[in-house]
């Protein structure tokens, strides 16, 4: 794992792309600290910090020449299956190195850039130059595991791991994109093909593109297929046959996953994913399985006497480490340099403080991000069913409204007979773009601060012949996975030098996931889990890493809240829309529009630290 930098100047000017990639490299040193290097070719310059973790030796570390010395490579991330490529392509190469940067490299040069991209399996962001050509060659990895950012101006070509590289440099022009910030207060991230500067994008997942650089024109933005279309092993439809597949595919995953030569650990907060992870990880290791749990000082949320059962039964070593009062309130000072554009997940602040303990220990962490993506385990997919049992029947919802307002815990519980009724309020609008907007807004402020734009709109334009829960798996891919799940971990582990992988993200796996879409809940793991670890207790009740974020603006973040709350800092939100709402929330008890309010403070301590808007 590591971070680069790459900058191209229109107008030659050799000295600058020189100093701003020093300036860069100090920026993301963090992403690297084992070693930092830079060249310059001509009017280009290529940077790079690297975590050193397949071959440890500094014949592995980049910019990295081909052995021909025709092209070069920048890159950030593991490729997994590397070593079987070796041998199925180049096995008489004389190889200097073992690592994953060499094989990625001769093989772009042996199979070219499209071959080589149908190939490989893992995480990666990189950036290749052909030297004779003058041609870039850059990619994103099928799910947006790794950053990868894009820059182009009239003086400029750059292409980064962090946005803070560009933000950073005072001498390069740069203006706030206004979208951007209406998608951040909405959605709490930024979607790709946009960043928070205008002039800048971030490459979606599985897409990669080419930069002719003799006419700096940006070419062939292309969107992979799936890279492995059928499963290594046939997939029998009982359920013994299931199992014994996935527990085949998975082992074979988990080799792949945990390729190193440092020391491996794992995440485990006792729910489904991580103790899966776990149990494959503690199978295929030499050595004991490090696990690793946060404390949360409230019963609501906190995980961490099911982790600590959880890895009792998997027999590892057990780590836990307590969230305390003073982490909280010291976040929000270092959060806009951990994240370089505005990030508004709450489970940011826990997940920040786990990683940042492992990286004591590790540089190598697993965990089980991706599984709700694929096996549909967000209770949203649940609310599905719902949806679908109430179009089936026959007579007027308006009749079904009456019975659940009279008797709305006869069959429910009081939470879901609530979602019941939002979901009949859906069924009798008949419109399948508002259905699919209501629930992806189930993460959003109150409808009627709402802040209008089309995004999902446009998404909605190619997929729309397709039924509801399919667009809800396609926008949680291609849009919610990468842009809030993966960037949450990427930056916040390796803020403090830890990489994190996820198994779940692998093309063996998907064909898998999407045969058993309509078993929502998890349904099918579960089975296996239950089938494997004895005396394992599934947790109805999940939690993950969310947080009471009204008491934390009240409370640990309140004096904040004042300062920013008091004066409208951006002219295109309404100062007494936000003095209004704080102060509903704090004399009030008013939870609508909380999660408005904590990403507008995220945005404005992002504007304190860059100056930007």
């Amino acid at each position: 794992m590591c971070g680069f930098f790459f900058i191209h100047s229109k107008k030659n000017n050799i000295d600058f792309i020189k100093k701003s990639t020093a300036i860069a490299l100090n920026e993301i040193n963090h992403r690297g600290p084992n070693s930092k290097q830079q060249i310059s070719i001509g009017n280009n310059s290529f940077g790079h910090v690297r975590l050193s973790i397949q071959d440890l030796s500094s014949n592995a570390n980049q910019p990295f020449f081909s052995l021909s010395k025709k092209n070069l490579v920048i890159f950030n991330g593991e490729i997994y299956n590397h070593l079987e490529l070796r041998k199925k392509y180049l096995s008489n190469f004389n190889w200097k190195t073992n690592s994953d940067t060499e094989t990625l490299i001769e093989l772009f040069e042996y199979l070219g850039f499209d071959t080589l991209l149908s190939e490989i399996i893992g995480m990666y962001s990189f950036v290749i130059y052909s030297i004779e050509k003058k041609i870039i060659f850059t990619a994103r990895d099928q799910y947006g595991e790794k950053p990868n950012y894009i820059f182009n101006n009239n003086d400029f070509i750059i292409i980064t791991s962090d946005l803070k590289t560009i933000l950073k440099n005072l001498q390069i022009n740069k203006s706030v994109n206004i979208e951007s910030v209406n998608s951040f207060l909405k959605y709490g991230f930024i979607p790709s093909l946009s960043s928070i500067i205008n002039e800048s994008f971030q490459l979606p997942n599985n897409s990669n593109l080419t930069i002719n650089l003799k006419s700096t024109n940006i070419i062939n933005l292309k969107y992979l297929k799936n890279k492995i279309n059928t499963n290594p092993v046939k997939i029998i439809k009982n359920d013994q046959g299931i199992n014994i597949s996935f527990n085949d595919i998975f082992n074979k995953i988990i080799n792949y996953t945990k390729i190193s030569d440092v020391e491996v650990g794992a995440t485990l907060s006792g729910g489904i994913d991580s103790t899966i992870v776990a149990y494959f990880l503690n199978k295929n290791l030499d050595t004991k399985l490090q696990t690793f749990n946060l404390k949360i000082n409230d019963t609501k949320y906190d995980e961490s006497e099911k982790a600590l059962r959880t890895a009792n039964l998997l027999n590892t070593k057990h780590h836990i480490v307590e969230l305390s009062t003073q982490d909280i309130k010291n976040y929000i000072e270092i959060q806009p340099s951990i994240f370089s554009e505005p990030f508004g997940d709450t489970s940011q602040i826990p997940t920040y403080y786990l990683f940042k303990y492992i990286s004591n220990y590790l540089k190598v962490c697993i965990g089980g991000d991706g599984s709700d993506e694929l096996f549909k385990g967000y209770k949203r997919y649940q609310n599905i069913r719902y949806l679908k049992i109430l179009n089936k029947i026959n007579f007027k919802s308006k009749f079904l409204k009456k019975i659940f307002l009279a008797f709305p815990n006869l069959y429910l519980k009081y939470n879901d007979s609530k979602k019941l009724m939002k979901l009949i309020e859906l069924v009798e609008n008949n419109n399948e773009e508002y259905v699919f907007a209501q629930l992806q807004y189930q993460m959003l402020f109150s409808s009627k601060y709402r802040i209008n734009d089309d995004t999902t709109t446009r998404y909605l334009k190619n997929i729309k012949n397709l039924e509801i829960a399919k667009i809800l798996s396609l926008f949680d891919f291609n849009q919610y996975l990468p842009g809030n799940i993966l960037t949450k971990i990427d930056r916040s582990s390796m803020y403090s030098s830890l990489e994190v992988r996820s198994p779940f993200l692998n093309p063996y796996l998907n064909k898998l996931g999407y045969k058993f879409f309509n078993q929502s809940d998890k349904k099918y793991l579960k089975n296996f889990i239950e089938k494997n670890i004895k005396n394992f207790k599934i947790d109805k009740n999940k939690r993950g890493f969310s947080l009471p974020i009204k008491n934390y603006l009240s409370n640990y973040y309140k004096s904040h809240c004042e300062y920013y709350f008091n004066e409208s800092k951006f002219e295109f939100v309404s100062k007494d829309f936000v003095k209004d709402e704080f102060y509903s929330l704090i004399h009030y008890n008013k939870q609508s529009n909380e999660n408005f309010l904590w990403n507008y403070l995220i945005l404005c301590r992002w504007n304190e630290e860059y100056n930007i808007i």
